[in-house]
């Protein structure tokens, strides 16, 4: 195989493992942190993407480097292996279901022996902001960035309604008369999250 028939094998798989997946040239490209005219030179078999990108996409289609580079018979359908990309929505959703769980169990099992009943829904509580842990570490480990951002949000807020609802005041009244800071203190940590991912986000590639 020379060059050109490896352009257009690559040119081939591209276009349509991407309308497989119901991607855009845009879409496909925001996931590679390149531009859309790259992906279009790549899909016009104009241009032929580093061996880096070409593992990126080949992951990101769930098929081998040997199958991206491989010219598809005329008659054959494009496929994508849906078994990573479920392990990865489904994988972290049930450890965050976890924690939900664990949360159902000990409100059940407080409720039974009618301890610490007052306050024995704060354990579901408590599982919103260890949730949100559990999935900003697989947002870090397979997603797209913008999820990482999202979940940062969230645990920000979810930390600043936790300590809202539980901190007790100088009077022991709970909620305390001033816990409405921690969300006055949440509003400058999330200025500085929106800052940190504008300046850590990488430029478009061509």
């Amino acid at each position: 195989m020379n060059d050109t028939e490896l352009k257009e094998a690559v040119a081939q798989n591209i276009v349509g493992y991407r309308k497989a997946l119901k991607l855009t040239q845009a879409e496909l490209a925001d996931k590679l942190n390149y531009s859309d005219k790259a992906v279009s030179k790549w899909e016009r078999a104009e241009a032929l993407p580093d061996i880096f990108v070409l593992k990126q996409i080949a992951d990101l289609f769930g098929i081998t480097l040997d199958e991206l580079a491989t010219k598809p018979e005329k008659a054959a359908k494009f496929r994508v292996q849906h078994r990573a990309f479920q392990a990865k929505i489904l994988v972290p959703m049930l450890s965050a279901g976890i924690a939900w769980l664990a949360a159902t169990v000990a409100f059940s099992i407080l409720t039974f022996f009618n301890v610490w009943t007052a306050h024995s829904w704060w354990v579901f509580l408590f599982a919103v902001p260890v949730s949100f842990i559990v999935l900003l570490v697989f947002s870090i480990i397979w997603w797209d960035p913008t999820f990482t951002f999202l979940f940062v949000s969230a645990l920000i807020w979810a930390v600043a309604l936790v300590l809202f609802v539980v901190v007790p005041g100088i009077d022991g009244k709970i909620p305390g008369q001033f816990n409405f800071l921690f969300f006055i203190v949440a509003i400058p940590l999330q200025v500085l999250e929106v800052l940190w991912a504008i300046f850590k986000k990488p430029p478009r590639k061509n």
